[in-house]
């Protein structure tokens, strides 16, 4: 069976991090080991004081056990980090566990319309930046794409010219392959773009945009892209599946009226993942 070695937060309640990373990557017919780096009552977005326990201690006894137990990984997934230390154990987790076959995929949660989340500032954003040099794939979105390139920010709906120098900054600064998720074109339409130096190789693959907002679909996209590059997928067929299902949840969860502060509703939507060959 393929392995992901999932390493990020877990939210009890609020469905983002390795609550979803979890069922979606298992879905997949690929298991998934999570190691927290954190453990929160619930995500931070409007749910009231949030019980927080760091678990920056925790985390290498963790990556040490499962390296004598000789476990090897097809997919190292990297989420939310809740400080510079996390970051510098991060690279550390690479070191021991990225073997010849081994794909490392990032996701450099840091902030979202042009603002750094809580917690973070810039000193935070160049730790982010040495990290990204560690990985084969980066999904950041707009914002984290603009942070990490020091391309400035110009909105959620980016014209081809920003994007061409999003990517061309970031291929002169990263060897990682940047896949830049929640990008908006003005037809309404959302994906994810990646540009390559052989066009052949570019990615663009969008999908109607809803009127709406939630906590948790980029955990959605990196969970499916991180479960499917496991499984084989080549970056582009990765890229579709995961704007695919994400538009699928976002569909299913306007539909099902549900309360943005408590996340997506994409319970209903595994079927989508585990009928994948």
């Amino acid at each position: 069976m393929n392995r992901v070695l999932s390493l990020q937060d877990i939210s009890c309640f609020g469905k983002c991090s390795l609550t979803l990373a979890l069922p979606l990557i298992s879905a997949m017919g690929v298991e998934c080991v999570p190691i927290p780096t954190a453990l929160l009552s619930t995500h931070t977005g409007g749910l009231g004081d949030v019980e927080f326990v760091d678990l920056t201690d925790n985390i290498m006894p963790v990556a040490e056990h499962l390296k004598r137990l000789k476990i090897n990984f097809d997919v190292i997934h990297i989420g939310y980090l809740g400080s510079a230390a996390q970051i510098d154990i991060a690279k550390k987790i690479i070191d021991i566990f990225k073997h010849e076959g081994t794909t490392v995929l990032l996701d450099p949660v840091m902030g979202d319309n042009g603002a750094l989340y809580r917690r973070f500032d810039m000193e935070y954003v160049k730790k982010m930046r040495s990290l990204a040099a560690h990985a084969d794939y980066v999904l950041p979105n707009l914002t984290e794409a603009a942070l990490l390139t020091d391309v400035a920010y110009t909105g959620e709906t980016a014209a081809e010219d920003h994007i061409g120098r999003l990517f061309e900054t970031a291929s002169a600064r990263f060897p990682s392959r940047f896949i830049v998720t929640g990008v908006c074109s003005g037809d309404d339409m959302i994906g994810a773009v990646s540009r390559h130096s052989d066009p052949v190789q570019n990615i663009s693959y969008m999908t109607k945009c809803h009127n709406a907002s939630f906590h948790g679909t980029g955990d959605v996209f990196a969970g499916v892209m991180a479960g499917a590059l496991a499984k084989g997928f080549k970056p582009e067929a990765a890229v579709c599946l995961s704007v695919e299902f994400t538009a699928a949840v976002i569909k299913n969860t306007i539909l099902a009226k549900t309360d943005e502060r408590f996340g997506v509703r994409f319970e209903d939507c595994l079927s989508l993942l585990t009928r994948l060959p």
